[in-house]
């Protein structure tokens, strides 16, 4: 019963966020249609329409959003610090509250939470890795199928 609770406590602070229900599904397990109600409870509308990405490299869409998505993960990787080590499952509570931190800090911000949890599971999955530019020292996100991820963002915006 407890647990019940903290799951449906989790899925209404991620509605709350803005996370659609497919993904609010794939992190708490509760059904669709349950979720889809929510979030016309808690929004006064339905859920967004249409397909969500299966990762975050897809998401991403320019060089801006790039920069933007290592902001949030290196916030979330700070936040998340000896959870993370640990191996456990994703804690999309604390996905949530490192993007309420990136909102707060990062003026208009480029990233939508439901895209700050596929970073997050992501990074914690290893599908997106962190590499260091070996010509300015910043870190970035990598993924070779992504062709804003296989360079460094921050040299990328420099030769524009």
């Amino acid at each position: 019963m407890v647990e019940e609770l903290n799951v449906w406590a989790l899925a209404i602070k991620m509605i709350k966020a803005g996370v659609r229900p497919p993904v609010v599904h794939l992190a708490t397990g509760l059904p669709k249609s349950r979720l889809r109600e929510l979030y016309r409870q808690v929004h006064g509308c339905p859920a967004p329409r249409g397909k969500v990405p299966g990762n975050a490299a897809r998401q991403i869409k320019s060089v801006y959003e790039a920069l933007e998505a290592m902001v949030f993960v290196r916030l979330y990787l700070d936040m998340a610090g000896e959870a993370l080590a640990a191996g456990d499952q994703l804690d999309s509570s604390l996905v949530i509250d490192a993007y309420h931190v990136y909102v707060r800090t990062v003026a208009g911000q480029a990233l939508d939470v439901t895209l700050a949890w596929y970073l997050a599971r992501d990074i914690r999955d290893g599908a997106l890795k962190i590499r260091k530019c070996p010509q300015c020292q910043a870190e970035y996100l990598y993924d070779l199928e992504s062709p804003y991820l296989r360079t460094c963002h921050l040299c990328r915006l420099r030769s524009h």
